[in-house]
């Protein structure tokens, strides 16, 4: 996998064309490629980041759930909750 640095020049490479006309050079078209690749790097890593983010806080909101339920169900098994709520969940539909 290419590195930070190898990244962040290959995105601060200038694109140079020959001088004669404006059709680019083979190091320049090797130097857009470089560019191409560091840029579908950092996208695939922005979202792959994204994704870890967004499963992450789904995982926290899952922990957040089980852990209100366990302390409903062990408050009415005690006999001491405060809690007006049925004990079956009502259905939607």
């Amino acid at each position: 996998m290419i590195g930070k640095l190898q990244l962040a020049r290959a995105m601060k490479q200038p694109v140079r064309t020959t001088e004669s006309d404006d059709t680019p050079c083979s190091d320049c078209e090797n130097t857009r490629s470089e560019r191409r690749v560091a840029e579908d790097l950092q996208r695939m890593s922005m979202n792959q980041t994204a994704t870890v983010q967004l499963e992450n806080q789904a995982l926290e909101d899952e922990i957040r759930t089980l852990r209100s339920q366990r302390t409903l169900t062990a408050a009415t098994e005690s006999g001491s909750t405060n809690d007006a709520r049925p004990s079956s969940p009502i259905p939607l539909n």
